[in-house]
C-alpha cells in the first residue's frame, strides 16, 4: 500500500499546547520541539522527517523510546489546565504496532528526579478509524495516567513498542 503524502490536519482546539507538529525539519534536526525544548531518542530509533517536513517517521525495536521535553531541565511544568493529550499516527507498512505513551513528572520540590506514568494506547489505535488521509487521531484523557502530578510535568515519551516496526507521528499536543 503506498504511503499517503498528505499530513493530518493541524489541531484547531482553543488554547492547545503544541508539543510538536514536525513542520520544521531544521528545528527538528537541531533536536528541538515546537516548545523550544529538547527532543530525542535512545539511539535505537531511526527517525527522520519527510521531505515536506510535516511528520516524523520512527523506525523502532521493542526496547526503543522517543521523547520530547516539556520545559527546561529541573523545572516543574504545569499542565493541570489540560484534560487530554492528542496525537496522530499512521503506519506506512500497514502493520499496526501498539505502544505506550508515557508522562514523565518530577518527583520533588526541586523539580528533579523522575516518575513515569505509562498508558498502553494499543487498543485506542486499533479501535480508531483512519480518515481518508490514513491518519488515526488519538486522544488520551490525562486522568488515565493514574498518579501523575500534572503540575510537575517533565516530558512525554513513546515506548513499550509491542514489536519492531515503523510509525509516523504528525502532531502531539495537550488540550
Amino acid at each position: 500500500m503506498p504511503t499517503p503524502t498528505v499530513h493530518a490536519p493541524t489541531p484547531t482546539s482553543t488554547n492547545p499546547r503544541m508539543v510538536d507538529d514536525f513542520s520544521d525539519p531544521s528545528r527538528y534536526s537541531s533536536e528541538e520541539n515546537a516548545l523550544g525544548y529538547y527532543t530525542g531518542d535512545d539511539d535505537t530509533v531511526t527517525q527522520k522527517t519527510t521531505v515536506q517536513g510535516d511528520w516524523i517517521l520512527l523506525t523502532f525495536d521493542t526496547s526503543s523510546y522517543w521523547y520530547s521535553t516539556l520545559g527546561a531541565p529541573n523545572t516543574c511544568n504545569d499542565y493541570s489546565q489540560f484534560t487530554k493529550v492528542n496525537f496522530a499516527v499512521r503506519y506506512p507498512t500497514s502493520t499496526i504496532t501498539g505502544f505506550n505513551i508515557v508522562l514523565q513528572t518530577t518527583n520533588n520540590s526541586t523539580c528533579t528526579g523522575l516518575n513515569q506514568y505509562p498508558v498502553d494506547v494499543t487498543s485506542l489505535i486499533t479501535a480508531a478509524t483512519a480518515g481518508n488521509d490514513g491518519w488515526l487521531h488519538i486522544e488520551v484523557r490525562l486522568t488515565q495516567f493514574t498518579g501523575a502530578d500534572l503540575t510537575r510535568m517533565r516530558a512525554i515519551t513513546l515506548s513499550g513498542f509491542k514489536s519492531a516496526g515503523q510509525v509516523e507521528i504528525d502532531y502531539i499536543y495537550f488540550s
